[in-house]
């Protein structure tokens, strides 16, 4: 359990090669190993060489990165006598199955493989490392969770830090605010507010529907002499907007449109309404709620999401940096905890920063996100529990609308 435990925790990391490290000896131990060709001379018929080829197989592929080339012409040699067999003679080829069985089954057969091309020992150093590069894994792996616990923590402080900002003000509001209600704080975001009043003139609504179509299927596949089709499968849905447009003549008798898209705001000609408002991007109006005063609704609109949405470029940098280096730190434990016997290749060398970046970075990719995710609505949240109840407040005491 804690071999597996320890794997896990490198694969979360994302740190997958690194498992397949110190391997010292083992370049001698791959140049011990036959060919291909030479296997195929010295057997006698398919069933040994098929065999023999298996043992040799499993052997190369315990002995490390070293021994990866040489598992991948075995196996390719096995998958030709495989197929060139099976596809003559049944008879032949499970008579070719029978012998095959007894040869693997036999107790000795792997022993005297191994022994005849003076590989005795070569698997079990290759498994001495592994267990070496095990125990400094299971002894470091302390230090992995501190390093994923440190960039979990940091994602959503340095989001948060890095983000207290003023937003730009308005130009003048239509109405005014009270002092207290001009700028709105949240969660260190900071931005000024105008508010607009008068009463609905007209109510324009229409509905926008989009259709979008995209098939699946329409393959073919083949396994042996069967063939499957997939049929072709159409998928489609509509998505519909509507957006309704408020033309409110306020108290001086100017008239202005107020755009809405996809709004639960019911109003109609008559009714008094309230909204508060900041500068979109577009330098355009963009409303953050409303105010119904002749039904008391109040409405919420996605510009709360947009005005509260952290900056994620430099918190995502920052938990990089801060990630690379515990990752640096838990690859210097295990270097440590193995007696520094593990040859690391250049990329994950100790104070070597890009393999680090790379993995830490991965990660902040994910966890910034979901953090700036959280902090947005926690802002809308807030504000809609401590702001909005002063808004609605004002605007049911305004007067001259």
């Amino acid at each position: 359990m804690q071999n597996t435990a320890a794997r896990r925790m490198w694969f979360i990391l994302c740190v997958a090669g690194f498992l397949v490290l110190g391997a010292r000896a083992q370049t001698l131990d791959a140049a011990r190993f036959p060919s291909v060709e030479q296997v195929l001379a010295e057997s006698r018929d398919d069933a040994e060489r098929y065999a023999t080829l298996k043992v040799l197989s499993d052997s190369a592929r315990q002995a490390g990165p070293a021994g990866q080339t040489l598992f991948g012409a075995y196996y390719n040699a096995l998958n030709d006598i495989d197929f060139r067999l099976r596809g003559g003679d049944p008879g032949s080829y499970a008579a070719f199955s029978e012998r095959l069985r007894e040869r693997l089954a036999a107790p000795d057969f792997r022993a005297s493989v191994l022994a005849r091309f003076g590989l005795g020992d070569a698997a079990p150093a290759a498994r001495e490392d592994g267990d070496e590069l095990d125990r400094a894994l299971r002894a470091s792996a302390p230090y992995w969770i501190a390093a994923l616990i440190v960039v979990l923590v940091a994602s959503p402080l340095l989001v948060l830090l890095l983000d207290r900002r003023r937003l730009p003000a308005p130009a003048s509001g239509r109405d005014s605010l009270p002092n207290e209600l001009r700028t709105v704080h949240v969660l260190g975001r900071s931005y000024e507010v105008e508010a607009h009043s008068g009463t609905v003139v007209e109510k324009e609504s229409h509905v926008e529907q989009r259709l979008h179509v995209h098939t699946t299927g329409g393959g073919a596949t083949v396994v042996g002499d069967q063939v499957s089709v997939t049929p072709t499968q159409l998928h489609a849905h509509t998505e519909i907007t509507r957006k309704d447009c408020l033309w409110v003549r306020d108290a001086a008798g100017r008239e202005s449109p107020w755009n809405f898209t996809n709004a639960s705001l019911q109003a109609r000609a008559g009714h008094r309404v309230c909204a508060l408002a900041r500068p979109a991007a577009d330098a355009k109006t963009e409303f953050l709620l409303a105010f119904n005063r002749t039904t008391g609704q109040l409405d919420t609109f996605d510009g709360l999401s947009r005005a509260h949405q952290p900056r994620r470029l430099l918190a995502w940098f920052a938990t990089s940096v801060v990630g690379a280096a515990m990752v640096l730190l838990a690859m210097r434990a295990v270097v440590d905890h193995s007696g520094a016997n593990l040859n690391l290749p250049t990329l994950f060398q100790v104070g070597n920063w890009t393999a680090p970046l790379i993995v830490a970075g991965a990660v902040a990719a994910v966890t910034v996100p979901i953090s700036a995710a959280v902090l947005r609505g926690l802002r809308t949240r807030t504000f809609v529990a401590r702001h909005a109840p002063a808004f609605r407040k004002h605007f049911e005491t305004l007067t001259g609308v």
